[in-house]
């Protein structure tokens, strides 16, 4: 199933960022990747995604993901604008997905989950082997997106 194959691998993507941070910025970390989480999924897939789908899921799925990229535009304002444009190339691979999931699941929390996930891991050291890996998870989660979309057959 390719649905829990994306949680499955959002989940061992997890410890392997190097997320290095005290507990207690960690727990502030978790609270505000947990909102984040939740508010974006809630608009993103949970209403764009489904009120465009009736102009056809790939259309809606790069529509709301492309939104979803572009709000990272604001990241500007804090941080350096190459990592904000991998945050928002990445951003738009994984809305994809996430569309995906939520389009074969038809369920919200597997796309929370992996979302609060990668939240975690967002501010992980950037270095040049984190940016190959942030290539290689974009690439494949836009096919795991593709894969997810490509029949109508709903996992339950």
């Amino acid at each position: 199933r390719l649905d829990l194959a994306v949680v499955i691998f959002t989940i061992l993507l997890f410890p392997a960022c190097n997320l290095v941070v005290s507990l207690p910025a960690f727990g502030m970390s978790a609270i505000y990747a947990a909102i984040g989480a939740v508010a974006e999924e809630c608009f993103f897939r949970g209403f764009l995604f489904t009120a465009l789908q009736k102009r056809g899921k790939y259309k809606a799925a790069i529509l709301s993901s492309l939104a979803f990229a572009l709000l990272h535009l604001l990241n500007l304002a804090s941080y350096p604008v190459e990592y904000t444009l991998l945050q928002v190339a990445a951003a738009f691979c994984v809305g994809f997905c996430l569309c995906g999931l939520l389009f074969k699941t038809k369920k919200l929390w597997p796309c929370l989950l992996c979302h609060l996930l990668i939240n975690l891991t967002a501010h992980s050291e950037l270095s040049p082997l984190g940016v190959g890996l942030i290539c290689i998870c974009m690439l494949l989660y836009a096919i795991f997106g593709v894969l997810l979309l490509k029949n109508d057959e709903v996992l339950v």
